[in-house]
């Protein structure tokens, strides 16, 4: 017999009372940390329980799907064994009852011994048990199998999100303007000046492409808007009809006619345009020139075409198109590595001495005396056998289209949109001296706790009180015998049953051990049964 086993048989007793409190302390151990990890995940500092990982390697960590899978399976255990040693040690603390009514029937005694060794007697127990609080008990434990489940459902994700804003003032010691100049439109050269970066943001957007993103963001979870001098075009079209033809070719050169067509808004200069029916003939003529000296006014583009001019129809009416340039303040946003964006409802004109009309010669080239270098100023019409003039401008056959041409309404909203994207394109030269802020947005998958699936935990707190009560007894190994075959058997047979007994009647019988003494004075015990009360008391020893 080894240490250990002599150490158990001497000590019997306070080792099940160190067993049984050990299970109590689990139970409490494991509410207790599934209490904490619903109501304040962050006492428990494990940052797994607070944040989903990233990569695949952090999942391998404790997530709190593991734990509560844990915590549940020790709380379950726990609860089962520890009414499982109440329920047996009431048992055989009934079957040696110190009165009356402690005694059980040999019914109910086999019952209790089948309820603490198999879960199918559990259920029947249910429904022939004589005790309501073991039936009870009996199906919270089945229903203990739902912690697990219930729990996890109440464990979700969401997204937290944190903003970091940086601010960068504008440069002043740079022109406002700096981002729509370069060398070509900023210096005189004998009359061939031309805003080639402006050309290249319009046919850009004639041509339906994107700007390229500027380098203000590293993650697409980055946010810049920038407050810079810019422009904004706001257009009009008009449609007219054209039953004498003109802009196309007459039939003899005896019809030959021009009609004039000017921008409709009042101001201190007309802006016009002529179509010409003649050959070659001028079906379609735009330009621009500052109309008036008020604040906020850079140019005004006006154009006249006869639509689809190319093509032979009946009836080819005219449309006009009227742009007013104003130049101020506007924003523009970019997110991540996409296209920036033009916040049109943003502009606003502010006066001259707030912000210049402009810089370089780009308001000459718009507004004043070289605007033959703009870009808008083009004309189309069909000459000869096939030649067509409007080829020839890059920015007309974009916006206007040729063989087929665009209706009015489009060609005002390319014009608005080609603006826009000038200053989109001076936004990506200029992001180091104009006003700018970047917004970093951190995002991090968060785990919520539903605290209302805790009400789950009441399902074995319930078992653990309705099993432990009134049974919690705690014999020496002398009294409990347990489900040791041979300690049983030497106990004897059962006494006080008649031969002719039936299962049923014995079934009713009250069944207790009493205490017997030989003549040498060597107790033993023994079973009896009986009726409803014994001729003589029973003795009853001592908690070992």
């Amino acid at each position: 017999m080894d240490f250990f086993t002599r150490f158990y048989m001497a000590h019997s007793r306070p080792v099940k009372i160190a067993i049984s409190i050990s299970l109590v302390l689990v139970i409490l151990f494991a509410d207790i940390n599934l209490l904490v990890l619903f109501i304040n995940p962050r006492a428990l500092r494990v940052d797994s329980l607070l944040y989903v990982g990233d990569d695949l390697s952090s999942r391998t960590r404790f997530t709190p799907q593991v734990v509560v899978a844990l915590l549940s399976i020790i709380l379950a255990a726990a609860t089962v064994a520890l009414v499982t040693r109440c329920v047996d040690e009431a048992l055989w603390n009934h079957l040696t009852p110190s009165a009356t009514v402690d005694r059980i029937t040999a019914a109910e005694s086999r019952n209790l011994a089948l309820w603490s060794t198999s879960a199918a007697a559990r259920i029947r127990y249910v429904f022939i048990g004589g005790s309501w609080a073991l039936r009870i008990c009996a199906v919270l434990l089945l229903a203990g199998a739902a912690v697990n489940p219930v729990l996890v459902s109440g464990i979700s994700q969401t997204v937290d999100s944190t903003f970091e804003t940086t601010f960068q003032p504008r440069d002043r010691n740079y022109n406002d303007f700096s981002g729509f100049l370069d060398d070509v439109n900023t210096w005189y050269a004998s009359g061939t000046t031309r805003d080639l970066l402006g050309e290249a943001a319009f046919l850009t957007s004639l041509h339906s492409l994107n700007a390229p993103a500027a380098h203000v963001c590293n993650t697409s979870l980055c946010r810049a808007n920038a407050r810079m001098a810019g422009f904004q075009a706001i257009c009009a079209s008009d449609k007219i009809p054209n039953p004498d033809g003109i802009g196309l070719k007459p039939s003899s050169l005896k019809n030959a006619r021009s009609q004039q067509f000017c921008s409709p808004k009042p101001g201190d200069r007309k802006v016009c345009v002529a179509l010409e029916s003649s050959d070659p003939e001028t079906a379609a003529m735009f330009t621009n020139q500052r109309a008036t000296e008020s604040d906020g006014d850079f140019t005004t583009l006006f154009g006249a075409y006869v639509y689809n001019w190319y093509i032979a129809q009946e009836q080819r009416f005219i449309y006009t198109v009227d742009c007013t340039v104003r130049y101020g303040w506007v924003n523009v946003t970019q997110v991540g590595s996409n296209p920036p964006e033009v916040i049109r409802s943003s502009f606003q004109v502010v006066s001259k001495d707030e912000l210049p009309r402009g810089a370089g010669y780009l308001s000459r080239i718009y507004g004043g005396d070289l605007l033959a270098s703009s870009p808008w100023n083009f004309s189309g019409g069909a000459y000869g056998a096939n030649g067509e003039k409007i080829v020839t401008h890059p920015i007309g056959v974009a916006l206007l289209g040729w063989k087929e041409t665009a209706n009015g309404p489009k060609v005002a909203r390319r014009i608005e949109r080609a603006w826009d994207m000038n200053n989109i394109f001076a936004f990506g030269r200029s992001i180091d001296r104009i006003d700018l802020s970047t917004t970093i947005e951190k995002r991090v998958n968060k785990y919520v706790y539903n605290k209302l699936a805790l009400f789950i935990l009441i399902v074995p707190f319930l078992a653990s009180i309705l099993g432990i009560w009134n049974r919690w007894h705690v014999l020496s190994d002398e009294l409990m015998l347990g489900y040791d075959p041979v300690r049983i058997v030497r106990c004897g047979p059962l006494y006080g049953v008649d031969p002719s007994t039936t299962g049923e009647e014995l079934d009713k019988m009250v069944v207790a051990r009493y205490i017997q003494s030989d003549m040498e004075g060597e107790q033993n015990y023994q079973f009896i049964a009986g009726g409803g009360d014994f001729v003589a008391e029973l003795g009853r020893p001592k908690h070992g």
